[in-house]
């Protein structure tokens, strides 16, 4: 092996050995989230930061350093939410904990460790991607029914857009939301005039819809996608089951025990079948008998 290639290939080992760990989360609106860090090696921290990049440059997540932390150095909208699970940091345990979690905390965090001072190296310990956990639920209805789509996002969330997709069908818009209105441009045929929203006026972050006159078609799965600027958050997913009433059949014909039309037409014409038989036979055997 040559030196250059010695040279890369030790980079490389570098490089590959010295990346941080991923983990990937995913939590429900209004939980606690742990943000997991663990760095054995280092008997004692001298600084700590917990950062995410998207918003470095209005303060940290969680700053520490010299055996206490730092709030003003925190973004605002983490003031007061996160806290050391182990403030005595034993056995490397870096951890937080993010209280009370909301879809505008979805993103990527990365846990640093480093020296005393500003100008010191860091090291990136281990890199979470956090992100919303969708409530799933199974609804079951009737042919004919009104039946509430639900969907939920904390109080006072900043939406821009609200879609609720069915990604079997094309297009695939079962309803949109924008800029303080309903959009049925794109909105799949066989659902024109037939969504809503719960509350127009979506108080509480709720994003329900209310589809109406269900039919069998309608049986499938139903998405509600949130955008906060460009991002796009899975918030509902509700798998709807339409039958057909009990006592009906698939045409709609009910099942009360009563001979319909076409069931009493097939009868009288078995019988007149049935009769012209017997007629037939013994106006044959008549015949024989005479001869």
């Amino acid at each position: 092996m040559s030196s250059l290639q010695r040279i890369l290939f030790l980079s490389l080992l570098a490089v590959f050995l010295s990346s941080a760990p991923t983990d990937d989360i995913h939590a429900k609106s209004g939980d606690d989230v742990i943000l997991h860090c663990h760095d054995p090696s280092k008997p004692s921290i001298l600084r700590l930061r917990w950062i995410r990049p998207d918003l470095i440059s209005e303060g940290y997540i969680y700053f520490f350093r010299e055996g206490r932390s730092y709030d003003q150095f925190q973004h605002p909208d983490f003031h007061g939410r996160v806290k050391l699970r182990d403030p005595e940091m034993k056995d490397g345990n870096l951890s937080v904990i993010l209280k009370h979690f909301s879809i505008s905390d979805t993103g990527t965090y990365e846990c640093h460790v480093g020296g005393n001072n500003a100008g010191s190296g860091h090291e990136i310990v281990n890199i979470i991607h956090l992100k919303v956990e969708a409530d799933q639920r199974n609804i079951t209805a009737e042919a004919g029914d009104n039946v509430t789509l639900p969907c939920q996002v904390p109080r006072n969330t900043q939406i821009l857009v609200v879609e609720w997709i069915r990604p079997d069908l094309e297009p695939e818009y079962v309803f949109m939301y924008k800029n303080g209105q309903p959009v049925p441009d794109h909105q799949h045929p066989s659902f024109k005039n037939r969504v809503e929203l719960k509350d127009g006026g979506m108080k509480d972050g709720n994003l329900s819809v209310i589809l109406k006159n269900v039919m069998m078609d309608d049986t499938g799965t139903y998405e509600c996608h949130v955008y906060q600027s460009q991002r796009n958050h899975t918030m509902s997913i509700i798998n709807l089951n339409v039958h057909q009433p009990a006592g009906h059949t698939e045409e709609g014909g009910k099942k009360d025990g009563h001979v319909g039309p076409t069931v009493g037409v097939t009868v009288i014409v078995l019988l007149v079948v049935v009769v012209g038989f017997i007629i037939y036979k013994i106006s044959k055997r008549a015949g024989k008998t005479e001869e």
